[in-house]
């Protein structure tokens, strides 16, 4: 039993009496040395509980800090765990000093490698048990608390590299050849605590890393199905911003539908006034006053040449003038550009637009996006579109951001 008088019965002393100080430090990160616990903050500095920070301050020292992460469980999202190769290479060392005492008699170094051999083989063992813990509780609290999509992708990749690093700890302790090495030089007692130890506990560690490679399988699988509706959010946007006057077709609700729909009622909505009602043509025409006039649509006839309406097959003496979009102004004006243009590597379609402010109207993302759609198209067979993908990012990954268009002409188009 320890006595009163023993420096580690002494150290724990100190930290009790001034718990209060050692929580506060380990739960704010530091403390600040005032009048009322200086005297407390004194004692944990000598004890070597503290050290000192900046301005008055004191932080736990690295180790207990450590060791209180290690009881209260604080797992850090993106720590690398650590690896047991160093370890696994000093047994092996050890093993040798073991085998030099016994060939010098040397009692008393025989029985500190066999003290040595012991705990670092308890040191393994605990490493391979606290990694598996920390991934798989990393995995079961960490993954719900992504808000975005990146970050989901960035902690699938840490946990499959953590988990292909564990893996290879395991079959590197599977496939070593040090036990047997133990038993062919008759080191029983040796071989027996490494066995107690590691050998036991193998296959366990195999069944914990399948089950920790189905919930990653899971975890991917969540990802795709979540980019799938990032995707189609995608393109339904980029069909409200080509099209903002679209109307989707009305649903009908019946005993088919799916029950969803039954989860809000309908509005009804009323207009007022009626058209269709008479009586109703003085509150329309004070309707229609307010509404501002909008701008005269000008026809460019330089660009696009005037078509005919026919009535009944026959030729009609009216004459629409059409005026062409944005856009199609835009991509014409841009495909006479890269025809000119001698550069091998391509035009880019975004710098040519942020150039040519008359285009300001037309949103960048619609422009290069119109691109890729317009490359299946009949017109773009004389053109090479090559899409330039934005940096850091996943080539395997099913969605990708693209910054800009490099478009060339073919040869032998003219």
């Amino acid at each position: 039993m320890a006595r009163s008088t023993d420096p580690i019965v002494a150290y724990i002393e100190v930290l009790y009496s001034n718990r209060e100080l050692v929580s506060r430090a380990y739960h704010d990160g530091s403390i600040t040395d005032t009048a009322e616990v200086n005297k407390g903050v004194r004692a944990l500095e000598h004890a070597g509980a503290i050290r000192p920070f900046e301005a008055g301050t004191f932080k736990l020292t690295r180790t207990l800090q450590r060791h209180f992460d290690a009881a209260t469980s604080r797992l850090r999202s993106y720590d690398r765990l650590a690896r047991i190769a160093p370890q696994l290479e000093r047994l092996k060392r050890l093993k040798q000093s073991m085998s030099d005492a016994r060939r010098l008699g040397e009692l008393r170094d025989m029985a500190n490698a066999e003290s040595e051999f012991e705990d670092e083989c308890f040191s393994i063992h605990e490493a391979i048990q606290r990694n598996v813990f920390t991934l798989r509780a990393l995995m079961d609290s960490q993954f719900a608390t992504a808000k975005s999509l990146h970050e989901k992708k960035r902690q699938n990749l840490f946990y499959i590299n953590e988990t292909r690093d564990l893996q290879a700890d395991v079959l590197e302790l599977i496939a070593t050849q040090l036990p047997f090495h133990l038993v062919d030089d008759e080191m029983y007692e040796l071989a027996r605590i490494y066995n107690k130890m590691i050998s036991q506990h193998q296959q366990a560690w195999v069944v914990q890393l399948a089950e920790i490679w189905n919930t990653i399988q899971r975890m991917l699988f969540k990802t795709r199905e979540v980019q799938k509706r990032n995707a189609n959010f995608a393109k339904a946007l980029l069909l409200f911003q080509l099209h903002p006057r679209y109307e989707g077709p009305d649903v009908p609700v019946d005993d088919t539908s799916p029950p969803w729909l039954f989860k809000v009622d309908p509005v009804p909505v009323l207009p007022n006034p009626d058209v269709l009602r008479g009586g109703t043509l003085d509150d329309l025409a004070l309707i229609a006053a307010t509404l501002a006039t909008g701008p005269e649509r000008v026809a460019r006839a330089e660009d696009f040449v005037p078509q005919q309406v026919a009535d009944d097959g026959e030729p009609s003496r009216k004459v629409v003038e059409l005026e062409p979009e944005l856009y199609d102004i835009a991509l014409h004006q841009f495909l006479i550009d890269v025809k000119a243009s001698v550069d091998g590597y391509g035009l880019s379609a975004y710098l040519w637009k942020f150039n040519r402010r008359e285009f300001d109207d037309l949103s960048m993302a619609v422009w290069l996006q119109c691109l890729l759609i317009e490359e299946d198209g009949e017109e773009m067979d004389a053109f090479r579109l090559v899409p330039v993908f934005a940096p850091q990012q996943d080539e395997v990954s099913g969605t990708r951001v693209f910054s800009d268009v490099s478009v060339t002409s073919r040869l032998g188009h003219a």
